[in-house]
């Protein structure tokens, strides 16, 4: 089950992100590259786009349309993205503007922030691990013409999170990672 992935997710975000202070979750060793802080709103955002669908799946008002039903290339898509926004790094992609955080300064909350979001998508993820949705489709809020099977998504989700948990603990480990 990949609910049981969240927890052990939420539990190393609390040990190694829980006690950084503002000018930690904020830093970057260059301008071009996300903080933790912005790695964290990533993933709540990337996320958050998906809850609405999800939250109507469990709910039974969820209508597949013609092209979720149709599409040949959605079992292969799922699949694809798994592998290449996973957590093992083959090659960096730039995020969709539609889950770009923010590059204001990120709140001290973001990591509670966080937690509280894991909690929502764990508590998602008990009711969508059931046979019933096995074979649901859904599209993609970044572009219509991608769909992808449910539990594929789901996958991603986890998946996608532990690539920048990484992402997170790689920042945290550099040298230049101020101390104070």
């Amino acid at each position: 089950m990949l609910s049981s992935s969240i927890p052990s997710l939420t539990a190393i975000i609390d040990k190694e992100f829980g006690d950084l202070n503002l000018i930690q979750l904020n830093w970057k060793p260059s301008p071009d590259q996300w903080s933790i802080g912005q790695c964290f709103e990533h993933l709540i955002i990337s996320n958050g786009k998906y809850l609405p669908v999800l939250k109507t799946i469990i709910e039974g008002k969820y209508k597949v349309s013609f092209w979720e039903r149709n599409n040949p290339l959605s079992n292969y898509t799922g699949k694809q993205m798994i592998k290449t926004l996973g957590k093992n790094v083959i090659k960096k992609y730039k995020s969709p503007q539609l889950f770009i955080p923010s590059e204001s300064i990120i709140s001290q909350n973001i990591i509670s922030d966080f937690k509280n979001h894991q909690a929502e998508i764990f508590s998602l993820f008990l009711e969508l691990e059931n046979e019933k949705y096995a074979e649901t489709i859904i599209t993609s809020p970044v572009a219509s013409l991608i769909t992808l099977k449910l539990y594929d998504l789901l996958e991603l989700i986890i998946v996608h999170a532990e690539r920048h948990i990484n992402q997170a603990l790689r920042l945290k480990n550099n040298n230049r990672f101020p101390n104070t």
